[in-house]
């Protein structure tokens, strides 16, 4: 099969990554015990002003439950009572908080017999449901922002396809360099300037990853700036056009930014959000 081939698949495997990453499914919890039954859509997120709504269905034969919302902010325990508020629908609200503040909880239900249910099931044991408080964002920025990150990461595929070329056949390695520069520069922008504007709209901080903090979105990101920034370093007198040898061979840097492609594709595969380390 032909590099050309080989390229073509890549490109596909990105656009489906990327497409993935754009949106994300939460399925509903259904939980049914005896002549109760319960269906309950855990949040994952509350954006902008406002408190924060939770909200079970809750349908039973044996007379009317009872539900409370067990949750925790800033390590501070609290409860409330769900209250009726439609056929077999029982709410209550979370004090909005500041932007960035994770507030874990589970539901606790207990039917006319007294018997105890759990969402999750295992909250006894620690198993709780998790959200987030975020600002809102500037949607023009945020499509800069992804434009920004897909156009680089189909840059540096581009630049890895020639150099594999370049390895394979001996391609002239000066069009890997400057894809790879490209696509380096664009990344920059899009991920530390306006990624950390955006940040601030939706956390309220600038950067909450290594080593400030545990974010692995930001991290991850720290850790392509500096290998890429490492990389083309070492092809430092090939980019600023000086008659003096790189560092590196150019086939060892064709190999690093195949290798370099590799990882930024598989880092962007993991979802974006939420994930501490």
């Amino acid at each position: 099969m032909s590099s050309k081939i080989y390229f073509l698949y890549l490109i596909l495997l990105v656009s489906l990554v990327l497409s993935v990453n754009c949106q994300k499914l939460e399925k509903g919890k259904r939980v049914e015990k005896l002549q109760t039954k319960i269906e309950f859509d855990p949040i994952q997120q509350h954006r902008g002003q406002g408190d924060a709504r939770i909200q079970v269905y809750i349908e039973s034969n044996i007379g009317q439950p009872m539900a409370r919302l067990n949750f925790k902010i800033n390590n501070v325990e609290n409860f409330r009572d769900l209250v009726l508020e439609g056929e077999n629908i029982y709410s209550c609200t979370i004090p909005h908080q500041e932007k960035g503040t994770v507030v874990s909880y589970f539901l606790e239900i207990t039917t006319a017999t007294g018997s105890k249910m759990f969402l999750p099931k295992n909250a006894e044991k620690g198993e709780h449901y998790a959200f987030v408080f975020k600002g809102e964002y500037n949607k023009i920025l945020f499509i800069v922002h992804i434009a920004l990150t897909i156009v680089s990461i189909l840059l540096f595929v581009i630049a890895a396809y020639f150099a594999f070329k370049h390895i394979k056949s001996g391609y002239p390695i000066s069009k890997t360099v400057w894809l790879s520069v490209a696509a380096f520069l664009l990344f920059f922008i899009g991920i530390f300037p306006i990624g950390m504007i955006i940040e601030y709209q939706v956390y309220g901080t600038l950067w909450d990853g290594w080593p400030f903090g545990n974010d692995f979105t930001n991290t991850k990101a720290l850790i392509l700036f500096i290998y890429w920034l490492a990389v083309l370093f070492l092809m430092k007198n090939t980019i600023f056009r000086k008659a003096v040898k790189n560092v590196i061979a150019d086939r060892v840097f064709a190999s690093l930014v195949i290798i370099g492609t590799i990882i930024t594709v598989a880092l962007f595969i993991v979802p974006h959000e939420n994930i501490r380390f």
